[in-house]
């Protein structure tokens, strides 16, 4: 990361920092412009209810997590058999909270990795991450605040913030690290093959799930071609509106809490309610995965910048 005093990378770097703040205000100037005059900023779309149930759901967040669930069975009987000891090799400054595709990054910042990074970070992720928070949960449970506010009513007010909520608060909580040894360049990239083929499966897996066992459609799915040039439009204002404070809230936090653990789900959880309210009020995917995209591929590419 010393390379961040290049002249070249701090303009390049400074020009995204000058270009966000600018794009921030702009959009929250408009906002103000359209509040002021009684016009709506995001109109609530309302669609017919998801055709999946808790079932579905659990099965669907069980591929998901078989993976985790499997590493975590192996380590503890590897602890139960005396095995997974710490290694005591390690040395002070290999261990950090920084994520593994930044340390990738900064050990070998060629293009190629880059790209690959891309693929793994901006193309895959977003698609399923938006696929399993906002479609298949937070679809699930706007299902169960629907089923409530029939049988009781609800003040409008708060009609959506439980699905949002809880939504927001599992998705950050799945991006929590705490300092750890940091891993070797081949490892990591292992790591994102497997992370983004798995990803894939269970893509694939859940839209076949949904679809064969609830009859799920395409605007089921969150996905209505005739506006998929919008939604992307509105996922891309939303960045702006978003992204300075996200970003500032991210370095505020890595300054204060670093030394323990990464800040990421705090930051996330508020990055999350943006995503969750996006899906609310629209009820298509395309909107939060470009949102999704929009956040992870600048991440990436001020983080490759910093690297050179």
């Amino acid at each position: 990361m010393n390379d961040l005093a290049q002249p070249e990378n701090a303009a390049f770097i400074g020009i995204f920092v000058i270009g966000g703040i600018a794009a921030c205000l702009a959009t929250w100037i408009w906002i103000a412009t359209r509040l002021a005059r009684g016009e709506p900023v995001l109109p609530y779309e309302p669609r017919r209810r998801v055709p999946w149930r808790f079932g579905d759901v659990a099965a669907v967040f069980l591929i998901y997590l078989f993976p985790a669930l499997l590493g975590l069975a192996l380590s503890f009987t590897g602890v139960a058999a005396g095995r997974g000891q710490p290694d005591e090799a390690a040395r002070p400054e290999e261990v950090g909270v920084s994520h593994p595709v930044l340390d990738l990054l900064a050990t070998d910042p060629g293009f190629l990795t880059l790209v690959f990074c891309i693929f793994v970070v901006v193309a895959v992720a977003p698609v399923v991450e938006e696929f399993l928070f906002r479609l298949v949960l937070q679809g699930w449970l706007e299902r169960v605040e629907r089923r409530r506010i029939r049988v009781r009513a609800m003040p409008p007010p708060i009609r959506g913030l439980m699905p949002v909520l809880v939504t927001a608060i599992l998705f950050a909580s799945l991006h929590f690290r705490v300092a750890q040894p940091k891993l070797e360049p081949t490892r990591v990239v292992d790591m994102l093959i497997q992370v983004a083929v798995w990803n894939l499966v269970v893509l694939a897996t859940g839209v076949a799930l949904l679809r064969m066992r609830r009859g799920a459609t395409l605007v089921d799915f969150g996905v209505v071609p005739e506006r998929i040039l919008p939604d992307i439009g509105l996922g891309l204002l939303t960045f702006f509106a978003v992204a300075a404070p996200i970003y500032s809230l991210q370095a505020v936090l890595h300054f204060l809490l670093s030394d323990w653990f990464a800040p990421d789900p705090i930051t996330l959880m508020f990055f999350a309610m943006a995503l969750g309210l996006l899906y609310f009020r629209t009820h298509r995917i395309v909107a939060p995965v470009t949102l999704h995209m929009a956040l992870n591929g600048t991440s990436l590419l001020v983080a490759w910048l910093a690297s050179r």
